[in-house]
């Protein structure tokens, strides 16, 4: 006969405890932030700021994106936090226009729950941004 085995959220409902509800249930709430590229640019190893998404809440990593106009030729970005620069989005050419899905902060399957305020920020790499670029972030996140 074939064993059942639980996921997460079902072991929580057999056994306890209550489920948070931004594993369950919680709000879906968007951070979105857009940076236009001034016209003395961002060099190489220069960082992007881009805001602080709050603690306990869990990012939706599939759902969420950084895209970017068309810019400098060799020019890269990657998206994460000053300790973990690449956990949204290793290091990827932001030359032509292009949609990147965040899907670093969930590849080893878990869920991804912040446990402090999380700065996001970008490390420019490769080249010069291009002056006039406007690159934008969008994060999906389930809280409350």
């Amino acid at each position: 006969m074939a064993t059942n085995f639980n996921a997460t959220l079902q072991a929580a409902a057999v056994t306890g405890p209550k489920v948070k509800s931004n594993v369950e249930n919680g709000k879906l709430r968007v951070f979105t932030s857009s940076y236009t590229v001034p016209s003395s640019p961002p060099i190489v190893a220069d960082t992007i700021t881009w805001g602080t998404i709050p603690s306990g809440c869990q990012i939706l990593g599939w759902l969420s994106q950084m895209n970017c106009a068309d810019g400098a030729s060799s020019s890269t970005l990657n998206l994460g936090t000053s300790t973990t620069p690449t956990a949204y989005l290793g290091a990827s050419s932001v030359a032509d226009p292009a949609v990147f899905a965040l899907t670093a902060i969930n590849a080893d399957g878990a869920v991804s729950l912040t446990t402090v305020d999380t700065t996001l920020v970008s490390v420019v790499a490769g080249a010069t941004l291009l002056a006039g670029q406007v690159i934008t972030v969008s994060i999906l996140y389930i809280q409350d």
